[in-house]
């Protein structure tokens, strides 16, 4: 059964770039991305991932170019359509999530809280469900 790779990528002002790859249960479908994520996404590209249950992506000193903010993308490329940012693999699940919760996730979103992310000193520190390197799914 194939899973779904996801590289969760944050760029600061200066445009250094941090990224994690998650794995979720499940196969990524074209529309569930297409009709269903893509529309959430701010400018077609940014999201806040600890609100649909993904990992930030942050460096690990917050704020250290005073220019930190809440937004990620899917992969750190300047350009590609999300269809390709989003791949299918045969490597094992990192997040305890399937495709469909995080599709369902992304249906509920009704927009994004700016204030809501690790940096702010918000509840939002890490999503539930990440998995240790010793565990597996």
């Amino acid at each position: 059964m194939a899973n779904t790779l996801l590289r969760v990528c944050y760029r600061n002002a200066h445009n250094d770039k941090n990224s994690t790859e998650v794995i979720l249960t499940g196969p990524p479908r074209l529309l569930d991305i297409t009709d269903v994520i893509a529309p959430t996404l701010v400018d077609g590209a940014f999201f806040i991932p600890r609100q649909v249950g993904l990992p930030d992506a942050h460096f690990d000193n917050w704020n250290w170019c005073g220019e930190d903010h809440p937004y990620h993308t899917f992969g750190c490329r300047q350009r590609g359509e999300l269809h390709e940012l989003i791949e299918p693999t045969e490597r094992p699940t990192t997040l305890a999530m399937s495709w469909s919760e995080l599709v369902a996730r992304f249906a509920a979103i009704r927009g994004w809280d700016p204030e809501d992310w690790p940096g702010r000193g918000t509840a939002a520190d890490v999503p539930l469900g990440v998995l240790t390197s010793e565990e597996t799914l």
